[in-house]
């Protein structure tokens, strides 16, 4: 995998990083091992929780970087048009979210409209947070999330992206100048999706536009 640019702002938090690393090992191996058990203790208590309440109802975001901090503080302002569609839904509707990112419309569609949801989310880095925000909402019998692009064809396809931070969303399948970055992704068509895995639904589709979200 390529290396990401190298901006003013990933040198500045690298030498941040590597400072406190250091200040962290000086009192010894013992105390690092202890220092990072309680990095993760925290993690499981939901330190880096944040709440964001909607229509009387309570959504709850993992927050580990400053764009996951970002979209789910502005869930309810960045895209309104998006929210009002949104609340439009019947209960009977399904909806297809493609280029989930970390899930703030799923859940709101789950938590708010009680829809079912399905999620389609290829970057791993976003996956693995979006299925963390379904756990934390305790929506898994609402919210399905998938690892792979759609497409208008299937095909073991190619992730091109900017940034690996979770929360990031310029990312493009087998387009070039998007980023240095890359991954192997799984492309399937809709038709295939469907065939393949004999769902019949009422859908509603909401496709996120990777290069700008």
């Amino acid at each position: 995998m390529a290396r990401r640019v190298k901006t003013w702002r990933w040198r500045g938090a690298k030498a941040l990083s590597d400072l406190l690393d250091r200040i962290e090992r000086f009192p010894g191996r013992r105390f690092y091992d202890l220092h990072l058990e309680s990095a993760a203790l925290r993690h499981r208590k939901l330190r880096n929780i944040v709440k964001v309440r909607a229509n009387q109802h309570v959504i709850r975001f993992r927050a580990p970087t400053a764009r996951a901090l970002w979209r789910a503080e502005t869930l309810l302002t960045k895209e309104p048009a998006t929210i009002g569609w949104i609340d439009s839904f019947d209960q009977d509707e399904v909806l297809w979210d493609v280029g989930a990112n970390v899930g703030i419309y799923s859940l709101y569609a789950a938590q708010v409209k009680n829809v079912v949801v399905l999620a389609f989310e290829p970057a791993a880095h976003n996956f693995a947070l979006l299925c963390d925000n379904i756990r934390l909402n305790c929506l898994d019998d609402r919210v399905t999330a998938y690892s792979l692009a759609l497409s208008d064809h299937s095909r073991l396809g190619q992730l091109n992206f900017a940034d690996d931070e979770p929360g990031a969303a310029e990312a493009s399948v087998e387009e070039a100048g998007t980023g240095l970055l890359k991954q192997a992704a799984l492309v399937l068509s809709i038709d295939d999706f469907l065939s393949d895995l004999h769902l019949a639904c009422q859908l509603i589709l909401r496709s996120t536009s990777m290069g700008s979200s």
